[in-house]
C-alpha cells in the first residue's frame, strides 16, 4: 500500500492551498493496492494533496471497513510461526501507524534476521512504486498534469485506467495466479518444470480458481510468510471461488464477501453483556421481576436469555422506573391534565455498536502489530534461500 500525487493543473484558485503539495503543485492524491503481477487490488482517489498518507488512510473506504468489521472475512485464515490469524494485512512503509493490519520494516534494525526481513519486505513493496510508473507509461492520461475541472471527473479517469490495466494484466497472465516472479525462483530452486512451479505457488490454474480457502500456504502467499503486499491477494487468488466474481465485484476478495454474505460477527452475548451494564447503571440491584440484583443480571446476560433479547434488555417492572414516580407523589396533579406515565425508555440495540468497537481495537493493536512483524521476521530467516530468491542477480 501506497500514495502517489496526480498533478491538477486546472485546479480552482481559491481551492489552490487545500491542493497544494510540498512541492508547492496542486495535486490530489491516489492510494493503491497492488500485488507483484501490478493487479489493482484496492485504489482511492480524490484526497487533497496537501494531506499526508496518513491521513489519506483514515479517510480511505479501506480502513473504514477494517475498523468496522466489513473487512476482510474470517473464512481466509493464514499461519505465520505457527500463529494462525484471521485479520489479513498489506505491506507499507515507516509512516504509516502501527496497526495490527499493516506490516512495516523495523525503523533501527539491531540483528541480521530484521535486516533480511526489511529487505525483502522493501523489495515487495516495491511493487507498488512500479505500479504507479507503469500507469503513468502506458496511459498518458496519467502521464500527463490533469486538466480536469471537476475532481470527481479526475476520480472516474482514474478508475477507468486502473480497470484498463487490470485488462492487460489478465491478458499477460498464463493462469488465475500467475505470479510470475515467486514461480520463476521455484523452477529454478527446485529445478523442476515452471508450469508445475507456479502451478504449485499459486495453489491452482485458471480453471480450477476454487482452492482450499484454508491453505495456509495460498492464504499467506509464498513472499515472506503472507508477505506479499497483501494477505489478501493471496488469499484471495488462492481460494475464493470463481475468478470472475472475485476480481470484478468490488475488487479481490470484496466481492467474494458482498456476494457470498460472508459472517461479519458481532452477536447477542456482546449485546445482552451490554443489557446488564445498562441495567446495573440504572439501579436495579434489588429482587423482582426484572431485578433480581446484579448477581441475576450478569447471569441473564452470559445467558443470553429470550426474555431480555425481546425486551431489548429494560427491565419490565424496574425499580427505576418505580423510585421515579414515588419521587413525583408530593407533586400536586394540575387540573384537566392526566398525570405523567413513567415509563422505561427502550434501549438501542447494542450489538452493532460493540461489534464496531470490537473491530476497531482488534485493528489498530499496536501489541498484535508488534507479535506479527516479529513472527513474519523468524518466518522470512528460516526461508531466506526461497524468499530471497527472486530479487537476487
Amino acid at each position: 500500500m501506497d500514495c502517489s500525487h496526480w498533478k491538477w493543473t486546472a485546479c480552482p484558485k481559491g481551492r489552490a492551498d487545500t491542493y497544494q503539495d510540498r512541492n508547492g503543485d496542486r495535486t490530489i492524491v491516489i492510494e493503491a493496492i497492488c500485488d507483484e503481477d501490478l493487479w489493482i487490488y484496492h485504489m482511492f482517489v480524490g484526497a487533497p494533496g496537501s494531506l499526508n498518507d496518513i491521513i489519506v488512510l483514515y479517510q480511505s473506504p479501506l480502513y473504514i471497513d477494517i475498523t468496522t468489521g466489513k473487512w476482510p472475512p474470517s473464512s481466509f485464515p493464514f499461519t505465520v510461526n505457527g500463529n494462525t490469524r484471521t485479520l489479513l494485512y498489506y505491506l507499507v512503509d515507516g509512516i504509516y501507524p502501527r496497526f495490527a493490519f499493516l506490516v512495516a520494516p523495523y525503523p533501527k534494525p539491531s540483528t541480521e534476521q530484521q535486516r533480511v526481513f526489511n529487505r525483502l519486505q522493501e523489495a515487495i513493496r516495491k511493487d507498488v512504486e512500479r505500479l504507479f510508473g507503469v500507469l503513468t507509461r502506458r496511459f498518458h492520461v496519467m502521464l500527463h498534469p490533469a486538466r480536469f475541472f471537476t475532481v470527481p471527473s479526475m476520480v472516474l479517469t482514474a478508475q477507468a485506467v486502473a480497470i484498463l490495466h487490470n485488462m492487460v494484466v489478465e491478458l499477460r497472465c498464463s493462469n488465475f495466479m500467475s505470479r510470475t516472479r515467486a514461480a520463476a525462483a521455484d523452477a529454478d530452486i527446485s529445478g523442476g518444470c515452471g508450469a508445475a512451479a507456479a502451478a504449485g505457488a499459486g495453489g491452482g490454474t485458471g480453471e480450477t480458481a476454487e482452492g482450499d480457502a484454508g491453505d495456509d500456504e495460498a492464504a499467506t502467499g509464498d513472499n515472506g510468510g503472507g508477505g506479499h503486499e497483501t494477505g489478501t491477494a493471496a488469499g484471495a487468488r488462492g481460494g475464493a471461488g470463481n475468478e470472475t466474481g472475485d476480481r470484478t465485484e468490488g475488487g479481490g476478495l470484496r466481492g467474494a464477501a458482498e456476494a457470498g454474505g460472508l459472517p461479519r460477527g458481532g452477536g447477542g452475548t456482546a449485546g445482552t453483556a451490554m443489557d446488564a451494564r445498562q441495567r446495573l447503571r440504572r439501579g436495579t440491584r434489588d429482587g423482582g421481576d426484572g431485578g433480581g440484583g446484579p448477581a441475576a443480571a450478569a447471569s441473564a446476560a452470559a445467558n443470553g436469555s429470550a426474555r431480555d433479547a425481546r425486551t431489548g434488555g429494560h427491565v419490565a417492572d424496574g425499580n427505576a422506573a418505580a423510585g421515579t414516580a414515588a419521587a413525583t407523589d408530593d407533586i400536586p396533579p394540575i387540573q384537566g391534565t392526566a398525570p405523567p406515565n413513567f415509563m422505561a425508555a427502550p434501549d438501542a440495540p447494542m450489538s452493532e455498536y460493540m461489534r464496531v468497537l470490537m473491530a476497531t481495537g482488534r485493528a489498530r493493536d499496536r501489541v498484535e502489530h508488534g507479535a506479527l512483524r516479529e513472527d513474519l521476521c523468524r518466518h522470512v530467516w528460516e526461508e531466506r534461500g526461497r524468499l530471497l530468491a527472486p530479487y537476487l542477480e
